[in-house]
């Protein structure tokens, strides 16, 4: 067979011309700035810019709202620490849940003293629960369910004992001390100045009864 050498087209479609208007680079609104919501979603900006990078807290119309990468975690409940301050929240749908004081446990499973939202890591004393009416002895913030012993008050100055961490208010009696191991006379959780013995009544000097008192 012979070779056929095809025939040029002699109407060539033209070269495409690149499109005359290409779609324009989105501009920024830089003046999308702090918590803006968005498609169900409220993201934190600055300059028109989401900021991913940015984990914390960001206030806005005097709420304090806790942001992960650049969006509010609106679902999320349990205790943060703030990158900026140190300071330890209570977060309850994704804001500071400055309405809660009382306590919260944490991922240790530890009892932390919250006033106003804010753990009150640096507070040592007897708090008394808003749920249950009890007493605790909190140290750093902390209840110490592990301790037993005495606490000196540091409102009144009386010396309370503590079992598992709850002074017990209910308690007359004769209390063995873990720390040095001495007895001492207790009158409704606290170490008695005075107790009545058989209609009299009697000096206790440090937990010991010494004396009648006329």
């Amino acid at each position: 067979d012979a070779d056929i050498t095809p025939t040029p087209d002699p109407n060539p479609d033209p070269t495409p011309d690149p499109d005359p208007t290409p779609d324009p680079t989105p501009s920024i609104d830089t003046s999308k700035n702090g918590l803006v919501k968005e498609n169900g979603k409220t993201y934190f900006y600055k300059k028109g810019v989401v900021q991913e990078n940015y984990t914390g807290f960001v206030r806005s119309a005097g709420v304090n709202y806790y942001v992960v990468n650049g969006v509010v975690k609106t679902g999320y409940k349990g205790l943060v620490r703030s990158p900026k301050t140190g300071k330890t929240y209570l977060v309850k749908n994704g804001k500071i849940y400055t309405a809660y004081t009382g306590f919260y446990r944490n991922s240790k499973g530890q009892q932390c003293l919250i006033i106003k939202g804010k753990f009150a890591e640096s507070k040592t004393a007897l708090v008394r629960s808003t749920k249950n009416k009890k007493y605790y002895y909190v140290k750093k913030g902390i209840i110490q369910s592990g301790y037993t012993g005495f606490f000196k008050s540091t409102t009144t100055g009386a010396k309370c004992y503590i079992y598992k961490g709850v002074f017990q208010s209910g308690k007359t009696g004769i209390v063995k001390s873990p720390k040095n191991h001495k007895n001492y006379y207790v009158k409704k959780g606290k170490i008695a100045t005075e107790v009545k013995i058989s209609g009299s009544r009697y000096k206790v000097v440090r937990g010991l009864v010494v004396k009648k008192v006329k």
